[in-house]
């Protein structure tokens, strides 16, 4: 299906006529949209973002985006309780954050096909993140308890606010 899908919007985007083929674009709209890695690639989610440029000279213009992901993941930990019943009390976390970027770009080559730009900005980050610093997981023969305890070390803030250069 998504095969399918992929395919369907290729041919409609070389088949579409409502755009001049020697018309290079002063302003644009992007949207993307699909699947993350969170830093070290150990989390997978979500990513969106839209951005809007413009040209205010032949090479030179200015781009300003926002974005977001949300990433989660879980350690598992299943145990029964003193009936045999099988629980699950799996540790689950999150981490997501939305930002807005502000370029300036200057276009090294810009034809009608293609564009390579070389940008300079700034970005405003808010995250916010559920995961640990460090868990320490006791099981019944450590406690001698009927059930796992868990023990988190949070020496990091939950929420976090950045300023900083965006990488790109």
């Amino acid at each position: 299906m998504k095969y399918k899908f992929t395919c369907c919007l290729l041919v409609i985007s070389f088949y579409s006529f409502s755009q001049n083929k020697n018309f290079i674009a002063e302003r644009h709209i992007e949207l993307t949209i699909g699947e993350s890695k969170h830093g070290t690639g150990d989390m997978r989610g979500l990513i969106f973002r839209t951005q809007y440029s413009k040209n205010f000279k032949k090479r030179l213009g200015w781009i300003v985006a926002l974005g977001s992901t949300i990433h989660d993941g879980s350690v598992p930990i299943y145990f029964a309780d003193a009936s045999g019943n099988s629980i699950d009390g799996s540790i689950r976390y999150t981490t997501a954050r939305i930002q807005i970027l502000g370029y300036i770009g200057f276009s090294l080559i810009k034809t009608i096909k293609h564009e390579l730009q070389l940008r300079a900005g700034t970005l405003l980050r808010y995250q916010s993140s559920s995961y640990y610093d460090q868990v320490d997981i006791l099981y019944p023969p450590a406690t001698g308890l009927t059930f796992p305890v868990v023990v988190f070390n949070n020496s990091n803030s939950q929420k976090t606010f950045a300023l900083g250069l965006p990488i790109e």
